[in-house]
């Protein structure tokens, strides 16, 4: 029974700190103490040192002999990889889940994208990245394709952090046009070439800032 309790929270943290690295709430390079996260998570270090060993070895996370994890640092080249496979893969997952539009999805999608632009325009950015990830996820979800979901959440674990170059940006008005909305939009029409092409400049246009950072970085 201890090994079966101490197996669950061991899933817990790793749940957890897997989802904090999606929502960009660890930045790059930062490292993650047992005794910070042991705090943050309310658990004892010994399932938190399992969960970040499996992290490091889906390569979320990387390690030194004798260091702390950390998030890793991306490059330009693994940046434009990882950029890449996301296109295809969530493209994918989006065109999908037109399929399986109704009343509900978009309810849900809405309600997660308002409260996302009310964030960003607060300039309260961690909950921003946060709302964002909730709406891809739940449009992803629809599709019903779980080993494509768990494909992209792998992704998402590798890229959450770089999120973070994203803000603080210029201050958004409550008109601004944002990508989400013509997804709503295929979803409402049924047109899953609208849905589609808006996910990709969501991954690509809404990616330019992390895209200048790590050119800039690799410059100097």
């Amino acid at each position: 029974m201890r090994e079966i309790e101490r197996a669950n929270l061991a899933s817990r943290a790793y749940e957890q700190l897997r989802a904090s690295l999606m929502a960009g709430e660890f930045e790059p390079g930062e490292r993650l103490t047992l005794r910070m996260l042991s705090d943050r998570l309310g658990t004892s270090q010994t399932p938190i040192r399992e969960a970040l060993m499996q992290l490091v070895a889906e390569r979320a996370l990387t390690v030194e002999p004798g260091r702390s994890p950390r998030v890793p640092n991306l490059t330009l080249s693994r940046f434009l990889e990882l950029r890449d496979i996301r296109v295809a893969l969530e493209t994918l997952a989006a065109r999908n889940a037109v399929a399986h539009a109704n009343p509900e999805l978009l309810r849900d999608l809405r309600k997660v994208h308002d409260r996302m632009m009310r964030a960003k325009i607060a300039r309260n950015f961690k909950d921003t990245l946060a709302l964002n990830r909730a709406f891809h996820f739940r449009l992803y979800r629809a599709a019903g394709q779980e080993t494509l979901l768990s494909m992209i959440e792998a992704l998402w674990v590798q890229t959450g952090p770089f999120l973070n170059f994203l803000y603080p940006g210029p201050p958004l008005s409550e008109s601004g046009h944002h990508m989400h909305e013509d997804v709503l939009r295929g979803l409402k029409d049924g047109d899953a070439d609208l849905v589609a092409e808006a996910i990709r400049k969501d991954i690509v246009q809404g990616g330019a800032a992390i895209l200048d950072h790590l050119t800039d970085t690799e410059a100097v």
